[in-house]
């Protein structure tokens, strides 16, 4: 057993005065009996998480059948044997490695069969919940008669499947509605959320919520005085609405679920159905649908990708923690406290981001002239302790640390547009950048909830070449006569949150213009806009922030396109409709050329991998998950369609541009961006 679960065993004998342990020759779990009468069901998975597998699931069963036979035990308490974990969930891994719908309903009728012993116990049962406890280790929780879940930051307690393109499949759309009622059951399950003990407490997902250090004396005496009870004070039937308010409220948020997500994430619609279905034909007729659409979302493209990026989102951020933890902040801290050229600096006006109140890293905006002027000084005033970053969305960080000192100190970074919004960040070191400040400047963006991507320090570094490359393709076909309203909802059919244009001017068209003017100097004429961006400026159009660009802004809504690009630039709009296969054309026009840019961001080395740039794209732009990013949605087309569409294109809109070397490789040996050659 863990080091974890050994410390939840010496305080579960306390004052029962010895106990008594049950299912030494299993993997997964351990009974340990009290002279109470209550006994302890210790969870502990080989590793460090505790996952739902067909393994555990069996092991479980069998501990079930052992305690309901056991006559000394009177109560159970089902806990975690690791001191920082309750249960992960299904392990998804396992769920990937499915070929066929059948594979999921398989896992899914086991699962809810197992669960089903739990629920139907004789004996009064408790979760004790510290540590994650998510997905399916919730719908374990929600099979015991009470939870009680500690205070500590790291429990969290939600039903996060619809994220993953999934819906529960334990039990979780029947017993959730039963449990806390239909409308806040619906709300748990398609927010997809994890909330704290407290919150958790606040919706009825626990009973109680106490500290870490109470959680056994406390599982222990709410399982005694349940032994004491008349029968088993089971909660759930909550009290439901009228079967005309159930089919009202099932009504309401399929509309607005079908507004919002346009059918492209169907795990949200589904579920609603299996939900639905319980509460108006019973519990086993819901689990019933809810196995068999668990099974189908199992195997589907949306929920793969969704895994996907999950996945890849989860090792950017142990990497980013990993090298964060590199250097001892405490020393850091201490330094910085006694550095009183820092201090000056700080007090001359540059930006600082806090920690523990004692400065850590400076900011310095390379692109507003008031700021830039700062950075002589304060790169000469950092102390070996003190870390700059220059923001910089356009020029190279070797190019502006040229003329500055203690450059090992200094780090580039680039934010994208709306800031506030956007959970991802380039961090571009050059070449003399030194570890330490690459770790710190790390920590510092995942203190702000950003996602720190290393990029390599070049021309328009990763995600403005792929925007650029995006922009200027719908200008083109602007100027070639495509209505500006067909350009834009093409991209939202596509899946986008809205279109180039509306990019455009979040960025800014000054901004814009400047980034290309930039990427064509240094990378060639394959970044070239035409006029029609420097006659929008000319004619006031600005973007976002001065309520004009390509559209018109109002209150910080974008409001209608501007109708001064028909007047001044001569683009069209049209009140046809466009059609689907019209739309999907446009948007290959635009996408595909993003692929080609970011195959040559690859051969580079901008970065590293292909799902880096899936991943960047999703978080800093909006590129629809449920594609699984640019590179899956180009494997998806297949390379050797896509250059032969590629080429198409830049015949029709850029004659002077040609396939990356990298892309066509990859079509000479018969693979993919994630794929391996084929024969």
């Amino acid at each position: 057993m863990t080091s974890g679960q050994s410390k939840h065993s010496e305080t579960s004998d306390g004052e029962d005065g010895g106990s008594r342990n049950t299912g030494s020759a299993w993997q997964h779990f351990l009974i340990r009996k009290m002279k109470s009468g209550v006994a302890f069901l210790f969870f502990d998975s080989p590793g460090t998480q505790n996952f739902l597998t067909h393994e555990v699931l069996c092991e479980l069963q069998q501990a079930l059948n052992l305690i309901q036979n056991d006559n000394e035990i009177a109560a159970l308490i089902v806990v975690s044997g690791k001191g920082n974990t309750f249960v992960a969930g299904a392990d998804l891994h396992q769920i990937l490695k499915f070929e066929t719908p059948d594979d999921g309903a398989r896992l899914s009728q086991f699962g809810n069969e197992v669960f089903s012993a739990l629920a139907k116990l004789s004996k009064p049962t408790v979760a004790a919940i510290n540590g994650p406890c998510i997905g399916g280790g919730l719908e374990l929780a929600l099979c015991c008669d009470r939870r009680l879940a500690t205070d500590a930051p790291i429990t969290v307690l939600g039903l996060p499947e619809v994220s993953h393109g999934l819906i529960p499949g334990l039990g979780g759309t029947q017993r959730l509605p039963r449990l806390i009622g239909a409308a806040s059951a619906i709300e748990v399950i398609l927010g997809g959320d994890l909330y704290s003990a407290q919150r958790a407490s606040e919706l009825s997902l626990v009973e109680e919520v106490v500290s870490p250090e109470e959680l056994l004396k406390r599982a222990q005496e709410i399982a005694e005085k349940l032994i004491q009870s008349t029968g088993l004070p089971r909660k759930i039937d909550h009290d439901q609405p009228t079967p005309e308010q159930l089919k009202k409220l099932f009504a309401l948020w399929r509309r607005s679920v079908k507004l919002k997500t346009k059918g492209r994430y169907p795990a949200k619609l589904r579920v609603l159905d299996a939900m639905e279905e319980g509460l108006k034909n019973g519990f086993d007729t819901g689990v019933a649908l809810e196995t068999s659409t668990f099974a189908e979302l199992a195997v589907s493209d949306v929920a793969r990708n969704l895994i996907f990026l999950f996945f890849t989102k989860e090792l950017a951020k142990q990497q980013a923690f990993k090298e964060a933890r590199s250097i001892g902040a405490l020393a850091s801290q201490q330094a910085l406290a006694q550095n009183s050229g820092a201090q000056q600096a700080l007090a001359q006006g540059a930006q600082a981001l806090v920690t523990s109140n004692v400065p850590e890293l400076v900011i310095i905006d390379s692109e507003i002239e008031s700021e830039k002027n700062k950075l002589a000084r304060v790169a000469n005033s950092l102390e070996p302790d003190m870390v700059l970053a220059i923001i910089t969305s356009n020029t190279p960080v070797k190019e502006i640390v040229k003329a500055l000192t203690n450059i090992e100190n200094i780090v580039g970074v680039q934010f994208f547009h709306p800031v506030d919004q956007i959970k991802v960040a380039e961090l571009i070191p050059h070449e003399k950048t030194g570890r330490f400040a690459r770790a710190v400047s790390i920590r510092h963006l995942l203190k702000s909830k950003k996602l720190p991507i290393v990029v390599r320090d070049s021309p328009g570094f990763l995600i403005n070449r792929m925007v650029c490359a995006y922009l200027q393709q719908a200008e083109r076909l602007a100027v070639k006569g495509i209505p500006i309203n067909w350009i834009e909802k093409s991209m939202t059919d596509f899946g986008m949150p809205f279109g180039p244009f509306a990019v455009l001017d979040e960025i800014g068209l000054q901004n814009a213009a400047s980034i290309m003017t930039n990427l064509h100097e240094k990378l060639g004429e394959r970044f070239e806009m035409t006029e029609s961006i420097y006659k929008a400026l000319k004619a006031g159009m600005h973007g976002r922030k001065s309520g004009c660009g390509t559209y018109i802004w109002r209150d910080d809504q974008r409001v209608e396109l501007n109708p001064d690009l028909q007047r001044e630039l001569n683009f069209k709009m049209s009140s046809d409709q466009l059609r689907p296969d019209e739309s999907k054309r446009l948007a290959d026009q635009m996408i595909l050329p993003m692929v080609d840019e970011a195959a040559r961001c690859l051969e580079e080395k901008i970065v590293q991998r292909a799902r880096e740039i899936d991943l960047c794209l999703v978080l800093a732009i909006g590129f629809p998950a449920f594609r699984g990013g640019l590179l899956k949605y180009a494997d998806s087309v297949g390379i050797k369609n896509l250059v032969v569409e590629i080429n198409e294109i830049y015949q029709q809109t850029a004659p002077t541009s040609r396939i990356s070397d990298y892309l066509m490789k990859l079509e000479r040996e018969k693979r993919g961006f994630y794929s391996r050659a084929t024969d």
